[in-house]
């Protein structure tokens, strides 16, 4: 039996992870801890996830300090609350460093993303949220648009989630690139 189980984020699996951890008495760990929009129903069910899974938790482990507030605001002990930071930014940045210490890496990636100006500004862009498909995303690609035609010195990266509600939407705006 472990001493501690580790979840992150507020998908479903985190929820399930998280109640193994409360049948099995076994102390639960929740990384990105303490996000909310106050909305039980918004975004769902990733918000009534995150509430469900910080009850259970021992240790909370929150991106930012306004995580660590609104887990005070709920009652939790500041004892068993952490601000670690975010894990995406953090994992970019770990990543990035990489890049520049290890050349071979550095040129390897270059040569495979020579379709990108490094000389301009990347804006990475991700959607992927139920909440806005349709109209959101929509909206969402029209600003991008718009600071695409706007902004001649950056370069627009956008790994597009799987999902077809995505793709549909991105294609539509950005073609098949």
């Amino acid at each position: 039996k472990p001493d501690f189980i580790f979840v992150q984020g507020d998908t479903l699996t985190t929820l399930a992870s998280s109640i193994a951890a409360y049948f099995t008495k076994t102390n639960l760990c929740h990384i990105e801890a303490g996000l909310r929009t106050n909305n039980l129903y918004s975004p769902w069910p990733e918000e009534g996830n995150r509430k469900m899974t910080s009850c259970i938790a021992k240790i909370h482990f929150c991106p930012t300090k306004e995580s660590l507030t609104n887990l005070q605001k709920e009652g939790y002990k500041n004892e068993n609350i952490v601000v670690t930071g975010n894990t995406v930014i953090d994992s970019l940045l770990y990543v990035e460093k990489k890049i520049s210490i290890e050349k071979d890496l550095k040129n390897s990636l270059l040569k495979k993303f020579n379709f990108i100006d490094f000389n301009k500004k990347i804006l990475l862009l991700t959607y992927h949220r139920r909440e806005n498909y349709g109209e959101g995303f929509k909206k969402i690609s029209k600003a991008i648009q718009q600071i695409a035609h706007e902004n001649n010195d950056c370069v627009i990266v956008f790994p597009v989630h799987k999902n077809p509600n995505v793709r549909k939407v991105a294609e539509e705006h950005f073609g098949n690139a």
